[in-house]
């Protein structure tokens, strides 16, 4: 290989320049458009030496995007990161370069390729690498290789490290010599180079921020100090641990904050806290998705969702007496009763004053002529018997159709109503936030939970009155609804914890979970910033979740049964006059043949004048 002004480069800085030109063909470019090149150099005699490294690797590979920073210039935040070139010439000179100040809110892991140069000046060379490793690992960097010139034999050594080396080692740096390149690699690449380091960890502990969330996850702590965690969320962490092969350490967030947030001071308390201070490695228990927390932490990719919902207590509005006695009918055949009813007395009233007067209302009262006729009308509606009954056919014709047609109408109501009142009857569940409003309802929840929803307009603006409970527990939530069941209440809480409480409490199908969502809740498992573990678990996660592994198991202790949606559907729906058809025609028929009767009588009458 021949540098640019034409002299000839020396033979290792050459095989350091065609190792890094390989691996930038090879791997990088087949996962990226780019990448960082990062220097700083303390020797003065090594300036030139970089020069000639630097404008030969910029040049490897056309069409690939280089930035270029030193330490002396301007150093940006840049997305460009995720591969980089770094060119130092002892473990002080990259402590000052400090890449990972630049790269430490990312939640993915970057690829390094360092080149120490003039590394025979160092008498413990594995001492050097060891700081500089150590110094990546800090920042929790995994994916480093670091080119070492090795004189003895012509070669570049390509050295990495091993936080997890055995049981042991815990998150030790264990410094381990992987490749070398000649004329051609002694091993392939890249999974020589950039090996996994996190697959086995080889019984080391991970610690887990962990607090009671059933039906998430439960914690309980025994007296001999031991901890006991249950439910799917706990399976799917012990499953994690059998395949990383790793122990399980478990810490509780203090003072019951469980999940955490940013104080007004700017401290961040709870779970969140723990792993920003690196006290634990991972939380989970209905972890939500928030970017408030992907700020400060890495999540892993969501694997369960479920649905902010409202719950209704079914039992919360039942219905009076009074409503019980004019449910049987729908409004339209109650009015159409009543203009019939009405027809009827009016009629009969008008014809019994006509009676001395009217030839023909003599024939419609009867003879003799009856004492009450518009008691008798509603007696007989009633299903009462009545006095004497007059002579002519006509009006005993017409009575009899008035009591079958009130036969009919008693039996409809009266066996309705006596379901009804062997029964509990409520008014239909609202299905949603519109409904709860017009009824004037009220909404009961936990800060946490309004936290979550409190950027719904109407909950923000308050155009709903809301109680908020001061108590981490979502059971509270359910608890203060059933104590104010005779007002209308409705509590806001992800669906799962409904459930879960109908199915501890043992209250299946007290309450309603409404149609109508507030939004889906997608849970995860969050880390420390710049997590060793992500890339491996969002593998592991995305398996288990296309096998309905965790589906399975959250059903196991999600019963979706315990509680109701509403549907227009009721159990005892009003007789409207679709059902009564049959009633009124038989009624309108016996009236037409009333008439017929009526005129017969009249022509027979004058017939025996």
């Amino acid at each position: 290989m021949q540098n640019l002004d034409g002299h000839e480069l020396p033979l290792l800085l050459q095989r350091v320049i065609a190792a890094c030109c390989n691996i930038v063909r090879n791997y990088f470019a087949l996962l990226s458009d780019g990448f960082m090149f990062s220097s700083h150099i303390e020797e003065e005699r090594l300036r030139h030496d970089l020069h000639d490294f630097m404008r030969h690797v910029l040049i490897c590979k056309k069409d690939f995007k280089v930035e270029i920073e030193n330490i002396s210039g301007d150093r940006m935040i840049t997305f460009n990161r995720k591969f980089n070139v770094i060119v130092v010439d002892s473990a002080k000179s990259l402590r000052e370069l400090n890449p990972a100040n630049l790269t430490k809110d990312y939640d993915i892991q970057e690829h390094y390729i360092l080149y120490l140069m003039d590394a025979v000046r160092f008498s413990d060379l594995y001492l050097e690498l060891h700081q500089i490793f150590s110094h990546f690992w800090q920042y929790y960097m995994l994916n480093v290789i670091v080119l070492v010139e090795n004189p003895d034999i012509q070669v570049v050594d390509v050295y990495t490290y091993f936080p997890f080396h055995d049981g042991a080692s815990c998150r030790h740096v264990h410094v381990k010599y992987i490749n070398s390149y000649g004329d051609a690699w002694r091993y392939p690449i890249p999974k020589s180079l950039y090996p996994d380091k996190v697959g086995n960890l080889h019984k080391c502990p991970v610690t887990a921020a962990v607090w009671n969330t059933p039906p998430y996850l439960s914690f309980k702590r025994h007296p001999n100090g031991t901890i006991e965690i249950h439910y799917w969320e706990a399976e799917l962490l012990y499953v994690l641990g059998d395949k990383f092969n790793f122990t399980v350490a478990l810490i509780e967030p203090i003072n019951n904050q469980q999940r955490g947030k940013q104080q007004p001071d700017g401290t961040i308390n709870g779970a969140m806290g723990l792993m920003i201070r690196r006290t634990a490695d991972l939380s989970l228990g209905s972890f939500r998705v928030t970017l408030e927390r992907a700020a400060v932490l890495t999540g892993a990719e969501s694997y369960y969702q479920t649905w902010q919902a409202y719950a209704f207590l079914k039992r919360a509005q039942p219905y009076t007496s009074l409503e019980i006695l004019v449910y049987a009918f729908d409004n339209r055949t109650w009015i159409c009763l009543v203009i019939s009813f009405l027809t009827a007395l009016l009629v009969a009233y008008f014809v019994q004053l006509r009676y001395d007067t009217s030839y023909w209302a003599r024939i419609v009262m009867g003879i003799p002529r009856p004492t009450a006729p518009l008691t008798n009308i509603v007696m007989m509606m009633t299903g009462q018997a009545i006095g004497a009954l007059p002579e002519n056919t006509f009006c005993r014709f017409v009575l009899t159709l008035w009591d079958l047609f009130g036969l009919l109408l008693r039996t409809a109501y009266q066996s309705l109503l006596f379901q009804l009142l062997q029964s509990d009857l409520y008014h239909p569940a609202p299905f949603g936030l519109v409904d709860l409003m017009s009824r004037g309802c009220k909404i009961v929840t936990t800060n946490g939970t309004y936290d979550s929803v409190s950027t719904v307009p109407t909950f923000y603006l308050r155009l709903i009155e809301m109680h908020i409970i001061k108590n981490v527990s979502e059971q509270s939530i359910f608890f203060y609804v059933e104590a104010h069941k005779h007002e209308c209440y409705a509590g806001i809480s992800p669906e799962d914890f409904i459930i879960h409480h109908a199915r501890v409490e043992n209250k299946r199908g007290m309450f309603i979970v409404l149609p109508e969502k507030i939004f889906t809740q997608h849970l995860t498992i969050y880390f420390t910033k710049h997590t060793f573990l992500i890339d491996r678990f969002n593998e592991v996660l995305q398996n288990l979740r296309a096998m309905g592994l965790i589906d399975f198991w959250a059903s196991n202790s999600v019963d979706r049964t315990y509680v109701e949606v509403p549907t227009e559907k009721q159990v005892f729906l009003p007789l409207t006059m679709g059902n009564l058809e049959g009633i009124f025609v038989t009624y309108l028929v016996l009236t037409a043949l009333a008439l017929v009767i009526f005129f017969v009588e009249i022509v027979i009458s004058k017939w025996r004048k």
